[in-house]
């Protein structure tokens, strides 16, 4: 998140710049969805739990391990 943090926070946004902050915002939670379903599949039961426990990506509702079954 922080790098989020760095490329959405900037002085000056130009057309380019939020072309590309908007590209790597989307590669890096769907990407963070992918790992998390990976995760789950090889490690199983005690990842899930660990995913309850943890709050997940903000904004987005599937972030968090608790809604994958």
């Amino acid at each position: 998140m922080s790098f989020l943090g760095l490329i959405w926070f900037t002085p000056v946004m130009t057309l380019d710049h939020a072309i590309l902050t908007t590209i790597w915002t989307v590669y890096i939670y769907i990407g963070s969805y992918f790992k998390d379903r990976r995760l789950l599949r090889f490690i199983g039961e005690p990842y899930y739990q660990y995913g309850k426990r943890i709050a997940g990506l903000p904004f987005i509702g599937f972030g968090s391990l608790r809604y994958f079954r």
